[in-house]
């Protein structure tokens, strides 16, 4: 009982399959090279973006000197900051 010529054939009718079925798939176009180009107002290279300055909302509303703002803490900047939108960051 010598299986190996059965078996062969059965590998054989297998990957004729696949090769059909591979072929018979679309090909995937491949990406277009863009010409869209970033808004001028964006800078090239993110690692460029100036930082944001600093408010000092931390020195001024921060009343248990942990360098963090609770809750409370944060809602007397918000406030102070909805007061005074000149203060915010463009």
């Amino acid at each position: 009982m010598n299986d190996f010529p059965r078996l062969l054939r059965r590998c054989a009718l297998l990957a004729c399959g696949a090769v059909t079925i591979a072929s018979a798939q679309p090909a995937r176009p491949h990406s277009a090279p863009t010409d869209r180009k970033a808004p001028a107002s964006a800078p090239a290279n993110p690692s460029e973006v100036p930082p944001t300055p600093e408010l000092g909302l931390v020195a001024q509303f921060d009343r248990d000197g942990d360098q963090r703002l609770d809750a409370t803490e944060r809602a007397a900047a918000r406030a102070y900051l909805t007061q005074h939108p000149e203060h915010l960051p463009t």
